[in-house]
């Protein structure tokens, strides 16, 4: 019988299904003699012309083909497979790693993932204040995947079955806005691998729009195998969702870091598109409570804001067990921020004094 699938581009591939049981075969091929190789990290394996074999992956891998008669080791598909690149985990430093950035379908469970470098972060601290700041590995691409596989890939990449388990969170940083908590984040990330999360939209989506999916997600950012601890500081409207999170995680502390309202008004009304004005989102908790106090959902800016603050320290006070941090004790108040959340000792003279936020 014809081994072969005519007309195929290649006329390579063949027509059997290999993985079926033999039974399924064409009668011709069951008596044909196979051998079974097990590959291990580094060998080559030789397949002469027209012979043709089947892959099992017994573990993650990666493989490189090549084909008889052509030197394709200087083509950039061939070097980049053989440098173990870019989307393999060899090929980076252990300080990047591939995490979810955007949550596409809640119901289904997909994401858009990318590899992200977290290292430039630990180097500088207020160079990369924000999530979004940190760099992406050139040539890597990001990918549309389901969210188990990538808790799948997490797993693997501690180890699988009897490695180590991702971390947990460390502690959670909310603010009224304005209040600090860059200075605080950015202290903490000088913490040795020290892991710090600022503001990631990824987790502030899964948290108001998916719940059930964070403990997933938590579980990718806390599957590196170089950091020990992980922090995440929120955005200053997800102080709404607080309560819930700490309902996920009851384990973790929490602060909220806040200063006088007047303050943190004068801030905003100094910028001059107010980010405490701009137009509520739908699903916008925060902003469905503004919206029922005086002012809040009218015109006029400032009392826009003030409909906004209130609303976020009204959420801020109705939590229970949070540490709340006065803006000035900054950054005196670090070191014990540091240990409350048990980090290792943290270097605030690196990033105090850089102009973060007024």
């Amino acid at each position: 019988g014809n081994n072969c699938m005519g007309g195929h581009a290649s006329h390579r591939h063949s027509s059997v299904d290999w993985s079926q049981p033999a039974t399924q075969w064409p009668a011709e091929l069951r008596s044909v003699r196979a051998y079974d190789v097990v590959q291990r990290p580094g060998d080559v394996l030789y397949l002469p012309q027209y012979h043709m074999h089947y892959i099992i992956s017994l573990d993650r891998n990666l493989q490189c083909n090549s084909v008889r008669g052509r030197d394709l080791r200087e083509t950039p598909k061939t070097r980049e497979c053989l440098q173990l690149g870019p989307n393999f985990e060899c090929s980076r430093p252990p300080t990047a790693f591939e995490v979810p950035v955007a949550l596409l379908d809640a119901d289904r469970g997909l994401v858009r993932a990318c590899v992200v470098e977290f290292g430039p972060r630990e180097a500088e601290p207020a160079a990369y204040p924000m999530f979004s700041d940190l760099p992406r590995p050139r040539g890597v691409s990001c990918r549309v995947v389901a969210l188990d596989e990538l808790v799948a890939d997490a797993r693997w990449r501690l180890g699988g079955q009897g490695g180590r388990p991702a971390l947990e969170p460390s502690g959670f940083v909310f603010h009224l806005s304005r209040s600090g908590s860059t200075l605080i984040a950015n202290s903490l990330q000088t913490a040795p691998k020290a892991l710090v999360l600022s503001e990631p939209e990824i987790l502030a989506e899964v948290l108001a729009r998916a719940p059930s999916l964070l403990r997933d997600v938590f579980e990718v950012f806390g599957s590196s195998n170089y950091h020990t601890h992980m922090v995440v500081k929120w955005q200053s409207a997800m102080v709404v969702h607080a309560q819930r999170l700490a309902e996920i995680f009851p384990a973790t502390p929490l602060i909220v870091a806040y200063r006088d309202p007047a303050d943190i008004l004068a801030a905003h009304l100094f910028e001059d598109k107010p980010p405490c004005a701009a137009p509520y989102r739908p699903g916008d908790k925060l902003g469905e409570a503004s919206a029922t106090l005086p002012g809040g959902n009218g015109e006029d800016v400032g009392r826009r804001c003030v409909a906004r603050l209130a609303a976020t320290m009204d959420a801020a006070l109705a939590l229970e067990d949070a540490t709340f941090v006065d803006y000035g004790e900054l950054p005196d108040a670090i070191d014990d921020i540091a240990a409350r959340f048990g980090l290792p000792t943290v270097n605030v003279s690196r990033v105090a004094g850089v102009d973060a936020k007024a």
